[in-house]
Parts: structure tokens; sequence; C-alpha cells
């Protein structure tokens, strides 16, 4: 009877290690599950358990349905399977950056493959950032750069446009490209230098104005660059007269057919070492020797343009002639006069 019975034990016992070994597959199957970034990871360890003490730490007997008396181990809510020097655990998955880890893994789980575990930490890998409205990392576009995502573009208010990250409409980029600032235009309320839009402005008192080296063109709502000396490059004549009073910025046509601006005396002026004098003429109202410059024979006397020392006016003209001369002239022509009542 015993010998005739051991077959059917055996039939019974392969019978119930098949029954065993597809309650684990069905089990191990369905306990694969995606994460949000395609990367899978097992919530069931394929241990085949009767009851919760079967199970490692962290984990509980679950039961197919309907009842078996046999179950799988699966890791309780918020753990995830993780396979280390050949045993396998339940370990507590990371939800947010910052949180303890001691493996990649519980990182990547909900974080993004893109995450990792340094000193204990979850934090997004180099090269990386943290979104925290969709509580993931991502791989880091700065602004001008390639994008697939608007999730790739680091910083508020940016967004994928084009394959190219860019600032929302009334923002630009910062100097690090990693920061979009709002668009403040001249004489408007500011906080920082590179909020200010207008090229060659800053944050002065709270309010975007020029660069001392710059000046406002009102018209134009722009900072022009102050012309230091005659002949420097110009476009408005406010850039020369700051420094240089008296004149202005001549626009002429170069050989090649451009315009190109230089700072030069206005008319009724002209200039001595890069200095621009009102131009008076002989006999005219002078305050300074350059006033009569125009011709050098003449100086500034007495508040008039008079002919220099040992010259004298001819016509309108300062002759090269001495006093002298006229005096011997003169007495020459009293001689002839004299002579002709004798006759």
């Amino acid at each position: 009877m015993l010998s005739s019975s051991r077959p059917y034990m055996r039939i019974y016992d392969n019978g119930l290690l098949l029954v065993r070994f597809t309650i684990l597959a069905f089990f191990v199957a369905s306990a694969v599950l995606p994460t949000a970034s395609g990367q899978t990871f097992v919530r069931r360890t394929a241990s085949v358990c009767r009851t919760n003490s079967d199970c490692p730490s962290n984990a509980y007997c679950e039961h197919y349905s309907p009842p078996t008396g046999f179950g799988v181990c699966s890791c309780l809510q918020g753990h995830f399977m993780l396979t280390y020097n050949n045993t396998r655990d339940c370990i507590r998955f990371a939800t947010a950056i910052g949180d303890f880890c001691q493996y990649d893994d519980q990182c990547q789980y909900l974080l993004s493959t893109d995450a990792e575990c340094r000193d204990n930490s979850c934090q997004c890998r180099e090269g990386t950032h943290y979104v925290e409205r969709e509580r993931r990392c991502y791989k880091t576009s700065y602004l001008g750069q390639y994008c697939r995502l608007t999730n790739n573009c680091i910083g508020d208010d940016t967004y994928c446009r084009d394959g190219i990250c860019v600032c929302a409409l009334g923002k630009h980029p910062n100097a690090g490209r990693n920061l979009c600032l709002p668009d403040v235009y001249l004489g408007e309320k500011c906080f920082r230098d590179e909020e200010c839009i207008t090229e060659s402005s800053h944050c002065s008192d709270d309010e975007c104005c020029c660069r001392v080296s710059h000046i406002l063109n009102q018209a134009r709502n722009q900072c022009l660059p102050i012309a230091g000396k005659l002949y420097d490059l110009c476009e408005e004549d406010l850039q020369c007269l700051h420094r240089v009073p008296y004149s202005r910025c001549h626009i002429g046509v170069q050989m090649n057919g451009d315009r190109v601006g230089k700072c030069t005396c206005a008319n009724g002026f002209h200039e001595i070492s890069y200095k621009c004098y009102p131009s008076v003429y002989l006999n005219g109202i002078c305050e300074v020797d350059e006033n009569c410059a125009i011709n050098p024979d003449t100086v500034c006397i007495n508040g008039r343009c008079r002919c220099a020392d040992h010259m004298i006016e001819v016509d309108g003209q300062c002759s090269a002639a001495t006093r002298n001369v006229l005096f011997s002239i003169q007495i020459i022509v009293l001689l002839g006069i004299k002579q002709l009542f004798l006759y």
C-alpha cells in the first residue's frame, strides 16, 4: 500500500510545487511597475509566504485571490524591492530632494534617473536641476540653449520655444542665463542693474538711468556714449556738448558710403587745442585772445580784437608793416606837402 501510494504522493508534491511556482510567477509578473521616468522597479520580493512573518522587514504576505494558502511577499506602500549582496529587501523610496537615502535607486524611483544618492541625501545629478512643480530632476538647459521640454529650461518664467530656452514676454535673461528678469526701462523703478534693459543703463537710487559714461537721449529713450574730446565718434550733438562746449556732431559720408559722425566745433566757433572758442573778427568784442585767434595776427586788447604789436590795420586787415615804418611814411608825406607849398 505504501509503495503503491508513493507515485501519487510524488504527483501531489509536483502538483503543489507547480501551483506554488504558478502563484509566484503571477505575483512577480504583476509586481513589475514602471515609474514615471520609464525605469522599472519591483514591489514584490519573489519570496513565497503563508504569513507576514515569512517576509522581510517592510513587507507583508500578499495572498492570491481566491486564497490558496500561499502568497508572495510584497513591499509596504512607499517601498520597493531592492536586491543588494544577493539579498532582497524592501527599501523606502524618496519623495523629494534632500530625503535620506543609501542607494541611487531610492532617489530614482520618483525623482527620475537624473537623481542620485549623494552623502545620504537625494540630489539631482550634475548638469541637471530640480523642478518643484514636477518634483523631479531634469537635464539642464540654460537660456538660449537647446531644449526638448520646458522643464529642461532652468529658472522661473522660462519655456522651450522651437527647441530653444527663452524667457516669457516682458522678461530677459540675466548674465548667467539661468534666470529671467523683468524688463525695466529708463526712469522706471528697479532693484538691480541687470533689470535695466536699455543698453548702457544701470539701477541707481532704485531707478534705471544711464551710466556715468553715457547721456540720455530723451527723444529716442536711449543712452549714448559721451564724447571725451573733439573728433570722437558721435550720433547726436548732446554727446559732444556734454564735455566740449560749443561743439556739435557733424555727420559725414565716408569713401565707402557709410555715414559717420564726429564731434567738431559748431558754426561760428573754431578749435584750439581740442577746445572750441567763439570766433571774433578784427575789432569785434572778445574776452580772451583765443576768441581772436581765427586771425593769427589779432589779440584781445581791452575787450576788442586788435592787431598784434608792431602791426597796423589796413583796410580791415592787420598789416605786417611796423609802426615805425608808418611814422616814416607819414613824415615823407608831410615833407612832400610842404615842398608843394614852397613852389
